[in-house]
């Protein structure tokens, strides 16, 4: 949960006031989805959502856009019993759920609670790494340590729906989750994940090998949204130790295969263009899920046309606007 302390890079995206990613410069006046596949009559449907470590970090959840439109259920999960409750209390509604449920293996571990109980983990933090850099071993100090029974992702009960989207922040143990999670993540079009470029905690696996776990499931990169980072000691500028050069980690957007689109579902294929395009402003890729649909009547040369409007019909490449000349015709020709 170290996300919520993001480094500022033109490079990469943040969590907008309103939920979702703040779109690129040129991008704002993009319409999304939802709109469109209202106006012909297709069925959205509700889209299914797991938030795993969900502490509240931010001011708003970056699939809040999908539960203020009534198209989402969530079910979330935080181990920390008043963080859990401060998560029913204060985003309390009929199409949310947060359980104290610690994600993982399987197995009994050891829970590592934190003095900034955003850093608490299964994994023991790294102090000699970590205090290296200005400001971070004061946030990871270990306060209590218990063991507890974690519990695989396939084995919670109460994800009895078919899950589109994953959310998930557990200071290391995302590949654990991913690994005892693969009939639930079967369903999954979209996985917006923490991952560590160095060894924060130790033990822990880093961006290579969940990316690789990822890419077994059937997922590639969409993007990285932020990098969190830090000055090495005593170097601090402007009293901000956000503002440093190291990469520490970061929240990686995964999705599923866009050369493989043959292998989903209709339903798949709706819940992943409505994520893309909802949550982080990505209508080129939503465009190329739509086309691989036959969205509307015109079959699968449905695409975007005009300044950001979604247009179903037959326009031909000539009549997307410069932003979209980059969408890739289905069938993929960069060598997947």
């Amino acid at each position: 949960m170290l996300a919520a302390a993001r480094a500022r890079y033109p490079s990469t995206a943040h969590v907008a006031p309103h939920g979702g990613v703040d779109p690129w410069p040129g991008d704002e006046s993009l319409n999304p989805i939802l709109p469109f596949l209202a106006h012909n009559g297709i069925a959205v449907p509700t889209i299914g959502i797991l938030d795993i470590g969900a502490m509240l970090t931010e001011d708003r959840k970056v699939y809040a856009p999908l539960l203020d439109a009534n198209v989402a259920r969530v079910v979330g999960f935080e181990p920390v019993a008043q963080e859990c409750a401060k998560l029913n209390r204060e985003l309390h509604g009929t199409s949310t759920t947060y359980l104290p449920y610690f994600v993982g293996d399987g197995t009994e571990q050891t829970f590592r609670l934190s003095n900034a109980t955003m850093t608490s983990s299964l994994y023991e933090p790294n102090a000699e790494l970590l205090g290296l850099f200005v400001k971070l071993l004061e946030l990871t100090t270990t306060v209590k340590r218990e063991q507890v029974r974690t519990t695989r992702l396939d084995d919670i009960p109460e994800i009895d729906f078919p899950a589109d989207f994953v959310k998930i922040d557990i200071q290391g143990a995302e590949l654990q989750a991913f690994s005892h999670g693969e009939r639930v993540l079967r369903d999954v079009t979209v996985i917006q994940t923490e991952v560590e470029w160095v060894a924060m905690y130790h033990q822990q696996p880093l961006f290579a090998e969940v990316g690789q776990e990822l890419r077994r499931q059937g997922f590639v990169v969409h993007r990285i949204l932020t990098f969190g980072s830090r000055r090495f000691k005593p170097f601090l500028i402007n009293n901000d130790p956000d503002n440093g050069y190291q990469h520490l980690w970061s929240d990686v957007v995964f999705v599923r295969d866009f050369c493989r689109l043959d292998v989903l579902s209709e339903r798949q294929l709706l819940s992943y263009a409505i994520l893309v395009s909802e949550l982080y402003y990505a209508p080129d890729l939503a465009c190329h899920v739509c086309r691989s649909m036959g969205v509307g009547s015109a079959g699968p040369s449905a695409t975007c046309t005009g300044r950001g409007s979604w247009d179903p019909g037959d326009a031909g490449d000539e009549a997307l606007p410069a932003i979209d000349r980059r969408v890739a015709k289905p069938g993929c020709d960069a060598g997947c």
